[in-house]
C-alpha cells in the first residue's frame, strides 16, 4: 500500500486531492495534508510517506526546498511535481532534485494521478527488491570475505601459479594433450584420462560486480572465484580448470567410457557451475562447449577455440542453456540497409512510421545467421547513435536517456538479441510518448500567446516559460500548427487589432500598443499584408 503525502497551498486542490485519494480504487493511504514545504517536512519525520505530491510555489517553504529536504533525509522518497503553466520552468529543477514525475494542475485527471500512482508503486516495489537483494549479497560477500581472508595466508599460491603456468604454456604452444603428459608437472595438473573437451566459463557482467560488490579487489574476488571453481571440480574426477580471462574461466575435462558419457558429463557439469555461481555469488554464467568428438590430436587450443565458436551464438539463443551451437545457414540479409531508413525516420521526426515499421528494424533470432551476429551488433550500435543525435536535437525525455545509458552500460557488452529487440521497442514507445508532449506543448504554448499576445513575446523567451530548448519548440509547433510560431503570434494579434478597429475609435498607434505591436507603420504594413487592406480603409468598411 502506497503511503501518500498532499502538499499544496490551494485549499481547493488540497481537498479534491483528498477526496479522490479516499475513494481511490488503487491501493494507498493518505497519511496527511499541507500547505507548505515546512508542515509536509514535520509529517515526514514523524510518520514518513513513499509518494509526495507537492505544488513547486508555496510559502514558507516551497517545492523546490523541500525536496531537497526530504531526499536527504530519505532518497527512497518519490515526488510528484503539480505544476501550473506560470511555474512549468521549474519543473525540469525539481527533476534534478530528484522528482520522479509532474503533472499539470490545469489538465490533471483522475486516470492521470492513477497511472502516476501505478508507477509509484512500480519503482517502490523495485526499491525494496534491490534493497532485499542488496542485504543477502552483502551478507554473503560479508561472510564469504571473513572467510576468505582467513583462508588466503593458507593457500599454496606457488602452487596455484606453477599450475596457471602449466595450463598457460599447453594453451599457448599448442600441445596435444596426448603428449602432455610428458611434460614436467604433468602429473599434477592433468587428470591421468587426457582431456577431451573443454567448457568455457563466461561470468556475466563481471566487472560491474567487481566495481560494485567488491570494490575492485580484483585478488579477492579471484581467490573467491577460484574456491568456487576447485570445489566444483572435486566434484568431478579427470576435470581440471584455468582462468583464461579475468572474467573467463575453461574447464577441461575427460570421460574414459565413450562419447556419450562425455555430454552427460559435460552437461553434468554445467548444471554445478550453474547452481554453484547462482547460489554463492547471485551471478549468471554463460557456458559454452568444445566439440565431443573423439581426436587424440585434439590441442586445448583448438578446444577453446571450438568453445569461443559456440559462446558468441549467447548473442543469438540467450544465456541460459548450454551453447553448443553450430552455424546453420539463415536469413537476416539486407541488415546494413535497415539502419539508413531508421536514421530517415529519425530525422523526419516520424515517430508514427517508426511505430509502423518497428517490426522491419527489429531482428528476430531464428531468422538470423551466426556469422552475422558482428553486423547485428554493429546495426543496434548505430541505433543506439542515431536515437542519441535525435536525443540532442529534439530536447529529449529523460527516460529516453535512461534507455541509452542502459544501451552502453549493460547491453552494448553483455545484452543477447531478444534483450536488443526489447531495447528498440522500449526506445520507440518513449519516442512516440515525447511526440505526445509535443502536441501537449504546442496546446500550451497558443494559451500562453492568447494570454499574453499584448506583451513582448519571442521564441526564446516562450521556450524558458514552457521550460524547454527554443529549437525543440520552434520545430514541434511548426510541425503542428503548419506554420512559424511567429506567425501564430501575428495572426492572434491581428484578430485582436481587427476587434478593436470594428468595435472602438481608437487610433491606430493605440490599437498597435494594445495588441503588442510598438511601431505603428510595422503594425500597418503587417496588417495590411494579411488582410488585403489597411487598418483605415479595414476601419471604414466594417462601417
Amino acid at each position: 500500500m502506497l503511503r501518500i503525502l498532499i502538499v499544496d497551498d490551494e485549499p481547493f486542490f488540497l481537498e479534491f486531492m483528498q477526496d479522490f485519494l479516499r475513494s481511490c480504487p488503487y491501493s494507498c493511504q493518505l497519511v496527511g495534508a499541507a500547505a507548505d514545504g515546512r508542515k509536509a517536512m514535520e509529517i515526514l519525520e514523524s510518520s514518513g510517506a513513499d509518494v509526495i505530491f507537492t505544488d513547486i510555489k508555496m510559502p514558507v517553504m516551497d517545492g523546490l526546498e523541500l525536496i531537497c529536504s526530504a531526499m536527504e533525509l530519505d532518497p527512497a522518497y518519490q515526488f510528484v511535481v503539480l505544476s501550473s503553466y506560470s511555474d512549468f520552468h521549474m519543473v525540469g529543477q525539481a527533476f534534478k532534485l530528484g522528482a520522479k514525475d509532474y503533472v499539470l494542475k490545469q489538465e490533471i485527471t483522475s486516470e492521470q494521478i492513477l497511472d502516476i500512482l501505478k508507477k509509484c508503486e512500480e519503482r517502490r516495489e523495485g526499491q525494496l527488491l534491490e534493497k532485499q537483494r542488496g542485504a543477502v549479497q552483502k551478507q554473503r560477500f560479508a561472510e564469504m570475505s571473513a572467510q576468505l581472508r582467513s583462508l588466503q595466508a593458507l593457500v599454496d599460491s606457488s602452487r596455484r601459479e606453477m599450475k596457471k603456468r602449466f595450463l598457460s604454456d599447453l594453451l599457448y604452444k599448442n600441445i596435444p594433450f596426448s603428449e602432455a603428459g610428458k611434460l614436467p608437472g604433468a602429473a599434477a595438473f592433468l587428470p591421468e584420462e587426457p582431456p577431451a573437451a573443454a567448457l568455457l566459463v563466461k561470468l556475466d557482467d563481471y566487472y560491474r560486480l567487481l566495481r560494485d560488490t567488491w570494490e575492485n579487489d580484483s585478488s579477492l574476488f579471484e581467490f573467491a572465484l577460484h574456491n568456487i571453481f576447485e570445489e566444483i571440480c572435486a566434484g568431478f574426477p579427470g576435470t581440471v580448470f584455468f582462468c583464461f580471462r579475468p572474467d573467463e574461466y575453461l574447464l577441461f575435462t575427460s570421460e574414459r567410457h565413450g562419447r556419450f558419457a562425455l555430454q552427460c558429463r559435460i552437461r553434468d557439469l554445467y548444471t554445478a557451475v550453474k547452481s554453484a555461481f547462482q547460489s554463492s555469488l547471485l551471478m549468471e554464467t554463460i557456458l559454452s562447449t568444445s566439440g565431443t568428438e573423439p581426436d587424440p590430436a585434439k590441442t586445448a587450443a583448438r578446444m577453446v577455440e571450438e568453445a569461443e565458436r559456440a559462446n558468441s551464438a549467447f548473442f543469438l539463443l540467450g544465456k541460459a542453456p548450454l551453447l553448443t551451437f553450430r552455424p546453420t545457414a539463415g536469413g537476416g540479409g539486407g541488415i546494413e540497409d535497415m539502419v539508413p531508413s531508421f536514421r530517415q525516420l529519425l530525422a523526419a521526426r516520424d515517430t508514427k512510421g517508426l511505430k509502423d515499421r518497428l517490426a522491419e528494424y527489429q531482428i528476430r533470432p531464428e531468422t538470423a545467421d551466426p556469422s552475422q551476429i558482428p553486423r547485428i551488433r554493429a546495426a543496434f550500435f548505430r541505433y543506439a547513435f542515431y536515437i542519441r543525435e535525435y536525443a540532442a536535437e529534439n530536447n529529449a525525455t529523460q527516460r529516453i536517456y535512461e534507455d541509452l545509458a542502459y544501451f552502453e552500460d549493460y547491453l552494448k557488452y553483455y545484452g543477447t538479441l531478444a534483450e536488443m529487440n526489447q531495447w528498440l521497442e522500449k526506445v520507440a514507445t518513449a519516442l512516440l510518448q515525447q511526440e505526445y508532449h509535443s502536441s501537449s506543448l504546442v496546446k500550451r504554448v497558443k494559451k500562453y500567446v492568447l494570454a499574453n499576445y499584448f506583451q513582448e513575446l519571442s521564441l526564446t523567451g516562450i521556450a524558458e516559460e514552457m521550460g524547454v530548448n527554443p529549437n525543440y519548440l520552434s520545430r514541434s509547433f511548426s510541425k503542428e500548427y503548419g506554420d512559424s510560431l511567429i506567425s501564430y503570434i501575428n495572426t492572434v494579434r491581428l484578430q485582436a487589432a481587427a476587434s478593436l478597429l470594428k468595435n472602438t475609435n481608437l487610433k491606430n498607434y493605440e490599437i498597435a500598443e494594445r495588441v503588442g505591436y510598438q511601431n505603428v507603420e510595422y503594425f500597418a504594413r503587417v496588417f495590411k499584408k494579411t488582410m488585403g487592406v489597411t487598418p483605415g480603409e479595414y476601419r471604414s468598411g466594417a462601417e
